[in-house]
Formats: C-alpha cells, sequence, structure tokens
C-alpha cells in the first residue's frame, strides 16, 4: 500500500521541474501563489533558483520560497 505522502510529492515533481524550466527563461513574468494566500511576482527580481527553493527580491525583503510552498504560478510574456 502507498503512503498518502509518497503520492504528493510524485505528484508535485512534475510541477517543480516546469516551473523550475520557466523561472530560467527572461522575458516571462511569473505570479506565485503561495499556500498562505499570498501572491508573490517574479520577473527580473529573480536572484537563485536550487532544488528546493526560489530566493528572490520581494517588496525591499529578500525571500526564499520553496516548492512545497506554491500552491500554483501564473505565466505572462511581455
Amino acid at each position: 500500500m502507498k503512503r498518502k505522502n509518497d503520492l504528493i510529492q510524485r505528484e508535485e515533481i512534475p510541477f517543480k521541474k516546469t516551473l523550475q524550466s520557466y523561472l530560467k527563461h527572461r522575458g516571462l513574468e511569473i505570479e506565485l501563489q503561495l499556500k498562505s494566500g499570498e501572491i508573490v511576482t517574479v520577473d527580473n527580481n529573480l536572484l537563485h533558483v536550487d532544488e528546493n527553493k526560489i530566493s528572490l527580491t520581494h517588496g525591499g525583503k529578500l525571500m526564499n520560497i520553496t516548492f512545497n510552498d506554491i500552491s500554483s504560478a501564473d505565466i505572462f510574456a511581455y
């Protein structure tokens, strides 16, 4: 029998890989809807993306957002 946590982690991997690929492209604006309800816009203020988190400046503050904290993402080209 599979544990529920194993299923959730497997479902998050495609989202994480897709989002990581979009974050590498300049010229895209990405709005991240966090599980807390906050919306964070990622554009040219992106500092670093690694396997577990996104580091960026938002509102003059350094933010580290883990992929587990993201509920959805909207991507815009400008």
